[in-house]
Protein backbone atom coordinates (compact mmCIF):
# COMPACT_ATOMS: atom_id res chain seq x y z
CA UNK A 1 0.00 0.00 0.00
CA UNK A 2 1.38 3.32 -1.09
CA UNK A 3 1.91 6.11 1.80
CA UNK A 4 -1.40 8.30 0.65
CA UNK A 5 -3.34 5.08 0.43
CA UNK A 6 -2.15 3.90 4.05
CA UNK A 7 -2.74 7.82 5.35
CA UNK A 8 -6.60 7.63 3.22
CA UNK A 9 -7.20 4.73 5.32
CA UNK A 10 -5.96 5.42 8.51
CA UNK A 11 -8.30 8.93 7.89
CA UNK A 12 -11.31 6.83 7.36
CA UNK A 13 -10.79 4.75 9.92
CA UNK A 14 -10.26 7.56 12.44
CA UNK A 15 -13.89 9.13 11.12
CA UNK A 16 -15.61 5.55 11.40
CA UNK A 17 -14.30 5.64 14.71
CA UNK A 18 -14.89 8.73 15.87
CA UNK A 19 -18.85 8.42 14.11
CA UNK A 20 -18.73 4.73 15.51
CA UNK A 21 -18.35 6.43 19.04
CA UNK A 22 -20.61 9.09 19.00
CA UNK A 23 -23.66 6.99 17.74
CA UNK A 24 -22.29 4.31 20.20
CA UNK A 25 -22.50 6.81 23.01
CA UNK A 26 -26.13 8.05 21.50
CA UNK A 27 -27.83 4.30 21.94
CA UNK A 28 -26.39 4.04 25.56
CA UNK A 29 -27.98 7.05 26.27
CA UNK A 30 -31.12 5.86 24.45
CA UNK A 31 -30.88 2.54 26.03
CA UNK A 32 -30.71 4.75 29.90
CA UNK A 33 -34.15 6.13 28.71
CA UNK A 34 -35.98 3.39 27.07
CA UNK A 35 -35.16 0.83 29.80
CA UNK A 36 -36.69 3.88 32.58
CA UNK A 37 -39.30 4.31 29.93
CA UNK A 38 -40.19 0.45 29.80
CA UNK A 39 -39.88 0.06 33.88
CA UNK A 40 -42.12 3.32 34.61
CA UNK A 41 -44.42 2.20 31.51
CA UNK A 42 -44.78 -1.78 32.82
CA UNK A 43 -45.66 -1.14 36.66
CA UNK A 44 -48.25 1.94 35.88
CA UNK A 45 -50.00 0.10 32.72
CA UNK A 46 -49.97 -3.67 34.00
CA UNK A 47 -49.21 -6.78 32.29
CA UNK A 48 -53.01 -6.92 30.30
CA UNK A 49 -52.35 -3.15 29.17
CA UNK A 50 -49.35 -3.03 28.50
CA UNK A 51 -50.05 -6.66 26.24
CA UNK A 52 -52.00 -3.99 24.35
CA UNK A 53 -49.95 -1.13 24.16
CA UNK A 54 -47.28 -3.94 22.70
CA UNK A 55 -49.86 -5.48 20.67
CA UNK A 56 -50.28 -1.64 18.53
CA UNK A 57 -46.91 -0.80 18.30
CA UNK A 58 -46.20 -4.62 16.92
CA UNK A 59 -48.72 -3.31 13.93
CA UNK A 60 -47.65 -0.26 13.57
CA UNK A 61 -44.12 -1.18 13.08
CA UNK A 62 -45.16 -3.37 10.37
CA UNK A 63 -46.98 -0.71 8.44
CA UNK A 64 -44.58 2.03 9.25
CA UNK A 65 -42.05 0.24 6.64
CA UNK A 66 -44.66 -0.06 4.10
CA UNK A 67 -45.62 3.70 4.17
CA UNK A 68 -41.48 4.86 3.36
CA UNK A 69 -41.95 2.49 0.44
CA UNK A 70 -38.22 1.78 0.96
CA UNK A 71 -37.07 5.75 -0.42
CA UNK A 72 -35.59 6.15 3.37
CA UNK A 73 -33.03 3.01 2.82
CA UNK A 74 -32.55 3.78 -0.94
CA UNK A 75 -31.58 7.46 0.02
CA UNK A 76 -28.90 5.63 2.26
CA UNK A 77 -27.35 4.08 -1.07
CA UNK A 78 -28.30 6.63 -3.59
CA UNK A 79 -26.96 10.05 -2.16
CA UNK A 80 -23.53 9.06 -1.60
CA UNK A 81 -22.91 7.79 -4.25
CA UNK A 82 -24.36 10.63 -6.75
CA UNK A 83 -22.17 13.12 -7.37
CA UNK A 84 -24.74 15.55 -9.41
CA UNK A 85 -25.95 17.69 -7.11
CA UNK A 86 -29.57 17.98 -9.27
CA UNK A 87 -30.12 14.01 -9.17
CA UNK A 88 -29.31 14.61 -5.29
CA UNK A 89 -32.13 16.92 -4.67
CA UNK A 90 -34.34 14.94 -7.03
CA UNK A 91 -33.80 12.03 -5.11
CA UNK A 92 -35.51 13.98 -1.59
CA UNK A 93 -37.83 15.38 -3.05
CA UNK A 94 -39.15 12.56 -4.85
CA UNK A 95 -38.79 10.40 -1.76
CA UNK A 96 -40.01 13.12 0.86
CA UNK A 97 -43.08 13.73 -1.23
CA UNK A 98 -43.99 9.92 -2.14
CA UNK A 99 -43.18 8.52 1.28
CA UNK A 100 -45.54 11.25 2.60
CA UNK A 101 -48.69 10.55 0.24
CA UNK A 102 -48.32 6.93 0.93
CA UNK A 103 -48.29 7.08 4.52
CA UNK A 104 -51.47 9.38 5.06
CA UNK A 105 -53.33 6.72 2.72
CA UNK A 106 -51.65 3.38 5.17
CA UNK A 107 -53.60 5.49 8.06
CA UNK A 108 -56.43 5.58 6.54
CA UNK A 109 -56.73 2.46 5.67
CA UNK A 110 -55.05 1.47 9.29
CA UNK A 111 -58.29 3.32 10.45
CA UNK A 112 -60.88 1.95 8.25
CA UNK A 113 -59.73 -1.90 9.35
CA UNK A 114 -60.03 -1.02 12.62
CA UNK A 115 -64.03 0.65 11.99
CA UNK A 116 -64.70 -2.57 9.74
CA UNK A 117 -63.64 -5.05 12.68
CA UNK A 118 -66.05 -3.56 15.25
CA UNK A 119 -66.76 -5.19 18.23
CA UNK A 120 -64.37 -7.91 17.06
CA UNK A 121 -61.64 -5.40 18.86
CA UNK A 122 -62.16 -4.57 22.22
CA UNK A 123 -63.15 -0.95 23.02
CA UNK A 124 -59.09 -0.15 24.50
CA UNK A 125 -57.39 -2.20 21.79
CA UNK A 126 -59.63 -0.08 19.13
CA UNK A 127 -58.69 3.32 20.66
CA UNK A 128 -55.01 2.34 20.63
CA UNK A 129 -55.11 1.09 16.82
CA UNK A 130 -57.04 4.64 15.77
CA UNK A 131 -54.61 6.81 17.93
CA UNK A 132 -51.50 5.07 16.58
CA UNK A 133 -53.46 4.82 12.62
CA UNK A 134 -53.10 9.02 13.35
CA UNK A 135 -49.66 9.30 13.84
CA UNK A 136 -48.07 6.45 11.34
CA UNK A 137 -47.73 9.34 8.63
CA UNK A 138 -45.79 11.15 11.20
CA UNK A 139 -43.18 8.48 12.16
CA UNK A 140 -42.89 7.38 8.02
CA UNK A 141 -41.65 11.26 7.51
CA UNK A 142 -39.59 11.32 10.58
CA UNK A 143 -37.73 8.28 8.95
CA UNK A 144 -37.32 10.24 5.71
CA UNK A 145 -35.15 13.01 7.76
CA UNK A 146 -33.16 10.41 9.83
CA UNK A 147 -32.10 9.12 6.18
CA UNK A 148 -31.09 12.23 4.95
CA UNK A 149 -28.96 13.00 8.10
CA UNK A 150 -27.56 9.55 7.56
CA UNK A 151 -26.48 9.86 3.90
CA UNK A 152 -25.11 12.96 4.76
CA UNK A 153 -22.98 11.39 6.85
CA UNK A 154 -24.35 12.91 9.98
CA UNK A 155 -24.86 10.06 11.92
CA UNK A 156 -25.25 11.09 15.29
CA UNK A 157 -28.22 13.71 14.46
CA UNK A 158 -29.99 10.70 12.53
CA UNK A 159 -30.35 8.71 15.68
CA UNK A 160 -30.87 10.86 18.04
CA UNK A 161 -34.66 11.98 17.07
CA UNK A 162 -35.71 8.25 17.49
CA UNK A 163 -33.92 7.41 20.12
CA UNK A 164 -33.18 10.04 22.45
CA UNK A 165 -35.84 12.47 21.90
CA UNK A 166 -39.01 10.53 21.07
CA UNK A 167 -38.25 8.45 23.96
CA UNK A 168 -37.74 11.65 26.44
CA UNK A 169 -40.89 12.84 25.60
CA UNK A 170 -42.57 9.72 26.13
CA UNK A 171 -41.37 9.57 29.11
CA UNK A 172 -42.09 12.66 30.66
CA UNK A 173 -45.67 12.42 29.05
CA UNK A 174 -46.00 9.16 30.75
CA UNK A 175 -44.50 10.45 34.39
CA UNK A 176 -46.64 13.66 34.20
CA UNK A 177 -49.82 11.35 33.34
CA UNK A 178 -49.15 8.68 36.12
CA UNK A 179 -48.68 11.86 38.41
CA UNK A 180 -51.99 13.51 37.18
CA UNK A 181 -54.47 10.35 37.79
CA UNK A 182 -52.77 8.97 40.28
CA UNK A 183 -54.10 5.50 39.61
CA UNK A 184 -53.16 3.10 36.62
CA UNK A 185 -52.72 4.01 33.18
CA UNK A 186 -54.71 2.59 29.94
CA UNK A 187 -53.03 1.73 26.66
CA UNK A 188 -54.37 4.39 24.99
CA UNK A 189 -52.78 6.65 27.59
CA UNK A 190 -49.83 5.17 26.37
CA UNK A 191 -50.29 5.39 22.52
CA UNK A 192 -51.02 9.34 22.83
CA UNK A 193 -47.48 9.69 24.71
CA UNK A 194 -45.67 7.72 22.04
CA UNK A 195 -47.36 9.95 19.06
CA UNK A 196 -46.69 13.10 20.79
CA UNK A 197 -43.14 11.69 21.48
CA UNK A 198 -42.53 11.12 17.40
CA UNK A 199 -44.01 14.82 16.56
CA UNK A 200 -41.08 15.70 18.67
CA UNK A 201 -39.06 13.88 16.87
CA UNK A 202 -40.32 14.88 13.56
CA UNK A 203 -39.19 18.80 14.35
CA UNK A 204 -35.83 18.22 15.04
CA UNK A 205 -35.57 16.26 12.53
CA UNK A 206 -36.85 18.57 9.74
CA UNK A 207 -34.82 21.76 11.10
CA UNK A 208 -31.57 19.32 10.98
CA UNK A 209 -31.99 17.94 7.84
CA UNK A 210 -32.20 21.30 6.35
CA UNK A 211 -29.66 22.99 8.04
CA UNK A 212 -27.09 19.61 7.03
CA UNK A 213 -28.32 19.86 3.54
CA UNK A 214 -25.79 21.28 1.51
CA UNK A 215 -26.61 24.65 0.18
CA UNK A 216 -25.64 23.91 -3.62
CA UNK A 217 -28.33 20.85 -3.02
CA UNK A 218 -31.19 22.52 -1.97
CA UNK A 219 -30.39 25.71 -4.91
CA UNK A 220 -30.20 22.77 -7.68
CA UNK A 221 -33.64 22.15 -9.68
CA UNK A 222 -34.33 18.32 -9.38
CA UNK A 223 -33.59 15.84 -11.39
CA UNK A 224 -35.84 13.05 -11.47
CA UNK A 225 -35.16 9.39 -12.51
CA UNK A 226 -38.04 7.21 -11.25
CA UNK A 227 -37.50 4.23 -12.90
CA UNK A 228 -34.07 3.70 -11.30
CA UNK A 229 -35.12 5.03 -7.73
CA UNK A 230 -38.00 2.68 -7.76
CA UNK A 231 -35.77 -0.41 -8.63
CA UNK A 232 -33.91 0.55 -5.99
CA UNK A 233 -36.53 1.60 -3.66
CA UNK A 234 -38.88 -1.61 -3.88
CA UNK A 235 -36.53 -4.29 -2.92
CA UNK A 236 -35.58 -2.41 0.19
CA UNK A 237 -38.80 -1.45 1.28
CA UNK A 238 -40.27 -5.43 0.96
CA UNK A 239 -36.62 -6.02 2.64
CA UNK A 240 -37.61 -3.73 5.34
CA UNK A 241 -40.91 -5.29 5.62
CA UNK A 242 -39.47 -8.89 6.15
CA UNK A 243 -37.63 -8.11 8.34
CA UNK A 244 -39.83 -6.25 10.88
CA UNK A 245 -42.39 -9.12 10.24
CA UNK A 246 -39.67 -11.74 11.69
CA UNK A 247 -38.98 -9.25 14.48
CA UNK A 248 -41.57 -7.36 15.67
CA UNK A 249 -44.93 -9.94 14.65
CA UNK A 250 -44.67 -12.43 17.86
CA UNK A 251 -46.78 -9.96 19.72
CA UNK A 252 -49.12 -9.47 17.03
CA UNK A 253 -49.41 -13.08 16.38
CA UNK A 254 -49.39 -14.22 19.99
CA UNK A 255 -52.50 -11.77 20.71
CA UNK A 256 -54.45 -13.26 17.36
CA UNK A 257 -53.61 -16.90 18.44
CA UNK A 258 -54.14 -16.88 22.26
CA UNK A 259 -56.71 -15.02 22.80
CA UNK A 260 -56.71 -12.97 26.12
CA UNK A 261 -53.76 -15.23 27.01
CA UNK A 262 -52.13 -14.36 24.60
CA UNK A 263 -52.06 -10.70 25.55
CA UNK A 264 -50.34 -11.58 28.43
CA UNK A 265 -47.84 -13.13 26.62
CA UNK A 266 -47.35 -10.55 24.19
CA UNK A 267 -46.73 -7.99 27.15
CA UNK A 268 -43.71 -10.48 28.50
CA UNK A 269 -42.57 -11.60 24.82
CA UNK A 270 -42.06 -7.60 24.34
CA UNK A 271 -40.07 -7.06 27.64
CA UNK A 272 -37.68 -10.14 26.33
CA UNK A 273 -37.17 -8.97 22.95
CA UNK A 274 -36.93 -5.62 24.27
CA UNK A 275 -33.82 -6.72 26.69
CA UNK A 276 -32.59 -9.02 23.57
CA UNK A 277 -32.66 -6.10 21.09
CA UNK A 278 -30.26 -4.52 23.23
CA UNK A 279 -27.15 -6.65 21.24
CA UNK A 280 -28.62 -5.07 17.80
CA UNK A 281 -27.59 -1.46 19.41
CA UNK A 282 -24.24 -2.04 18.21
CA UNK A 283 -25.54 -3.10 14.47
CA UNK A 284 -27.55 -0.05 14.10
CA UNK A 285 -24.74 2.13 15.86
CA UNK A 286 -22.27 0.78 12.90
CA UNK A 287 -25.08 1.21 10.27
CA UNK A 288 -25.41 4.51 11.04
CA UNK A 289 -21.66 5.38 10.35
CA UNK A 290 -20.74 2.82 7.71
CA UNK A 291 -23.65 2.80 5.32
CA UNK A 292 -23.02 5.93 3.07
CA UNK A 293 -19.05 4.62 3.34
CA UNK A 294 -20.04 0.94 2.42
CA UNK A 295 -21.86 2.66 -1.01
CA UNK A 296 -18.80 5.06 -1.76
CA UNK A 297 -16.46 2.78 -1.58
CA UNK A 298 -18.32 -0.44 -3.41
CA UNK A 299 -19.19 2.87 -6.22
CA UNK A 300 -15.23 3.36 -6.48
CA UNK A 301 -14.54 -0.20 -6.24
CA UNK A 302 -12.05 0.35 -3.41
CA UNK A 303 -12.86 -3.74 -2.34
CA UNK A 304 -9.34 -3.61 0.09
CA UNK A 305 -10.69 -0.82 2.09
CA UNK A 306 -14.28 -1.77 1.99
CA UNK A 307 -13.27 -5.50 3.41
CA UNK A 308 -10.88 -3.37 6.27
CA UNK A 309 -13.98 -1.06 6.81
CA UNK A 310 -16.27 -4.43 7.72
CA UNK A 311 -13.60 -6.32 9.73
CA UNK A 312 -13.35 -3.03 11.56
CA UNK A 313 -17.18 -3.47 11.95
CA UNK A 314 -17.26 -6.96 13.17
CA UNK A 315 -14.55 -6.94 15.38
CA UNK A 316 -16.62 -3.77 17.48
CA UNK A 317 -19.93 -6.25 17.04
CA UNK A 318 -17.42 -8.91 18.73
CA UNK A 319 -16.46 -6.72 21.63
CA UNK A 320 -19.90 -5.47 22.76
CA UNK A 321 -22.26 -8.62 21.87
CA UNK A 322 -20.47 -11.62 23.54
CA UNK A 323 -19.99 -9.73 26.54
CA UNK A 324 -23.48 -8.51 26.75
CA UNK A 325 -25.18 -12.22 26.14
CA UNK A 326 -23.88 -13.23 28.89
CA UNK A 327 -25.05 -10.68 31.46
CA UNK A 328 -28.63 -10.97 30.18
CA UNK A 329 -28.53 -14.79 30.45
CA UNK A 330 -27.01 -14.95 33.97
CA UNK A 331 -29.04 -12.09 34.91
CA UNK A 332 -32.32 -12.33 32.90
CA UNK A 333 -34.15 -13.09 36.17
CA UNK A 334 -33.27 -10.34 38.56
CA UNK A 335 -33.56 -7.98 35.37
CA UNK A 336 -36.91 -9.13 34.18
CA UNK A 337 -38.46 -8.70 37.81
CA UNK A 338 -38.22 -5.05 37.70
CA UNK A 339 -41.01 -4.56 35.31
CA UNK A 340 -42.94 -6.24 37.23
CA UNK A 341 -43.36 -10.17 39.00
CA UNK A 342 -45.94 -10.69 36.53
CA UNK A 343 -42.68 -10.67 33.80
CA UNK A 344 -40.11 -12.67 36.02
CA UNK A 345 -41.82 -15.93 33.38
CA UNK A 346 -40.06 -14.80 30.08
CA UNK A 347 -36.91 -15.65 31.42
CA UNK A 348 -36.71 -18.85 28.85
CA UNK A 349 -38.13 -16.48 26.42
CA UNK A 350 -35.15 -13.94 27.19
CA UNK A 351 -32.14 -16.44 27.13
CA UNK A 352 -33.45 -17.81 23.44
CA UNK A 353 -33.78 -14.13 22.53
CA UNK A 354 -30.80 -13.45 22.91
CA UNK A 355 -29.12 -16.16 21.19
CA UNK A 356 -31.07 -15.32 18.19
CA UNK A 357 -29.98 -12.01 18.36
CA UNK A 358 -26.66 -13.26 19.13
CA UNK A 359 -26.16 -15.02 16.23
CA UNK A 360 -27.21 -12.19 14.06
CA UNK A 361 -24.73 -9.88 15.66
CA UNK A 362 -21.44 -12.41 14.66
CA UNK A 363 -22.91 -12.53 11.34
CA UNK A 364 -21.96 -9.29 10.78
CA UNK A 365 -23.21 -6.58 8.64
CA UNK A 366 -24.28 -9.20 6.01
CA UNK A 367 -27.90 -7.77 4.74
CA UNK A 368 -27.02 -3.92 5.37
CA UNK A 369 -23.43 -4.99 3.08
CA UNK A 370 -25.75 -7.17 0.22
CA UNK A 371 -27.85 -3.83 -0.02
CA UNK A 372 -25.39 -1.64 -0.22
CA UNK A 373 -23.28 -3.37 -2.77
CA UNK A 374 -26.58 -3.98 -5.16
CA UNK A 375 -27.36 -7.06 -4.40
CA UNK A 376 -31.14 -6.20 -2.31
CA UNK A 377 -32.37 -9.02 -4.24
CA UNK A 378 -30.65 -11.17 -2.71
CA UNK A 379 -31.72 -9.67 0.72
CA UNK A 380 -35.42 -9.64 -0.27
CA UNK A 381 -35.25 -13.32 -1.46
CA UNK A 382 -33.49 -14.35 2.03
CA UNK A 383 -35.78 -12.18 3.57
CA UNK A 384 -39.01 -13.30 1.68
CA UNK A 385 -37.28 -17.25 2.40
CA UNK A 386 -37.10 -15.92 6.54
CA UNK A 387 -40.62 -14.92 6.89
CA UNK A 388 -42.23 -17.64 5.61
CA UNK A 389 -40.47 -19.70 7.70
CA UNK A 390 -40.63 -17.41 10.60
CA UNK A 391 -44.93 -17.88 10.37
CA UNK A 392 -44.95 -20.98 9.65
CA UNK A 393 -42.77 -22.18 12.98
CA UNK A 394 -45.19 -19.72 14.89
CA UNK A 395 -48.58 -21.40 13.83
CA UNK A 396 -46.86 -24.99 14.66
CA UNK A 397 -45.18 -23.77 18.08
CA UNK A 398 -47.01 -20.89 19.82
CA UNK A 399 -50.04 -23.42 20.38
CA UNK A 400 -47.35 -25.69 22.13
CA UNK A 401 -44.87 -23.49 23.81
CA UNK A 402 -47.10 -19.84 23.40
CA UNK A 403 -44.11 -16.87 23.82
CA UNK A 404 -41.13 -19.97 24.19
CA UNK A 405 -42.44 -21.54 20.93
CA UNK A 406 -41.96 -17.57 19.28
CA UNK A 407 -38.72 -17.39 20.56
CA UNK A 408 -37.99 -20.60 19.04
CA UNK A 409 -38.99 -19.98 15.95
CA UNK A 410 -36.65 -16.95 15.97
CA UNK A 411 -33.68 -18.43 16.87
CA UNK A 412 -33.62 -20.90 13.72
CA UNK A 413 -35.39 -17.95 11.07
CA UNK A 414 -32.37 -15.64 12.15
CA UNK A 415 -29.73 -19.19 12.22
CA UNK A 416 -31.16 -19.99 8.39
CA UNK A 417 -30.84 -15.79 6.90
CA UNK A 418 -27.56 -15.38 8.74
CA UNK A 419 -26.31 -18.29 7.07
CA UNK A 420 -27.81 -17.08 3.41
CA UNK A 421 -26.41 -13.88 3.25
CA UNK A 422 -23.05 -14.76 4.99
CA UNK A 423 -22.54 -16.93 1.88
CA UNK A 424 -23.91 -14.64 -0.33
CA UNK A 425 -21.72 -11.47 1.19
CA UNK A 426 -18.29 -13.95 0.28
CA UNK A 427 -19.71 -15.16 -3.36
CA UNK A 428 -21.10 -11.67 -4.60
CA UNK A 429 -19.20 -9.20 -3.01
CA UNK A 430 -16.07 -10.47 -2.16
CA UNK A 431 -15.88 -9.77 1.26
CA UNK A 432 -15.72 -11.39 4.83
CA UNK A 433 -18.09 -9.65 7.17
CA UNK A 434 -17.36 -12.19 10.33
CA UNK A 435 -14.58 -12.15 12.71
CA UNK A 436 -13.34 -14.83 10.68
CA UNK A 437 -11.70 -12.01 8.60
CA UNK A 438 -8.96 -11.57 11.60
CA UNK A 439 -8.06 -15.34 11.17
CA UNK A 440 -7.26 -15.26 7.49
CA UNK A 441 -10.27 -17.05 6.38
CA UNK A 442 -11.39 -13.97 3.31
CA UNK A 443 -12.44 -15.09 -0.46
CA UNK A 444 -9.18 -16.80 -2.16
CA UNK A 445 -9.60 -15.07 -5.29
CA UNK A 446 -10.65 -11.36 -6.56
CA UNK A 447 -12.01 -13.90 -9.97
CA UNK A 448 -14.42 -15.07 -7.31
CA UNK A 449 -16.62 -12.20 -7.28
CA UNK A 450 -18.56 -11.07 -9.81
CA UNK A 451 -17.96 -8.24 -12.31
CA UNK A 452 -21.82 -7.25 -12.05
CA UNK A 453 -24.24 -5.94 -9.86
CA UNK A 454 -27.83 -6.71 -9.34
CA UNK A 455 -28.58 -3.26 -11.16
CA UNK A 456 -26.03 -0.49 -11.31
CA UNK A 457 -27.73 2.68 -9.57
CA UNK A 458 -25.45 5.55 -11.02
CA UNK A 459 -23.81 5.97 -14.11
CA UNK A 460 -20.87 6.14 -11.84
CA UNK A 461 -21.59 2.58 -10.89
CA UNK A 462 -22.00 1.91 -14.37
CA UNK A 463 -17.93 2.56 -15.10
CA UNK A 464 -17.22 1.05 -12.29
CA UNK A 465 -18.69 -2.43 -13.24
CA UNK A 466 -17.46 -1.37 -16.92
CA UNK A 467 -13.99 -1.25 -15.52
CA UNK A 468 -14.31 -4.08 -13.72
CA UNK A 469 -15.72 -6.51 -16.71
CA UNK A 470 -12.94 -4.86 -19.00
Amino acid sequence: MSSNAGTAALNLQARLLKGGAGAFGLRVAALLLGFVADLVLTNTLGLENYGLYAIGISWMSLLVPLGSLGMNTALLKLVPSESSQGRVRGALDFAAKRMLLASVVLGGLMALGVTLAGARLGGETRAVLYILAGFLPIQVFTLHGQAVLQALKFPVLALLPEHVIRVAVFLGLVLALWAWRGAELRASDAAWAYGLGMVAALGFTLIWARKKTPSDVRASAPQIDARVWWWLALPMCWNTIMRLLNSRADPAMLGWMMGTEGVESAAAYAIANRLASLLLFGTVAINAVAAPWIAELHAQGKRAELQRLITLAAKGLFAYAVPLSLILILGGPWILEWFGKDFAGAERTLVLLVVARLITCLAGLVGFLLSMTGHQGRVALWMTLAAALKIGLNLLLIPLWGSDGAAVGTVIMLSVFSGLAWRDVRRLVGIEPTMLACLGYLPRFASEVPATVEHPETPGQQAVVEERAA
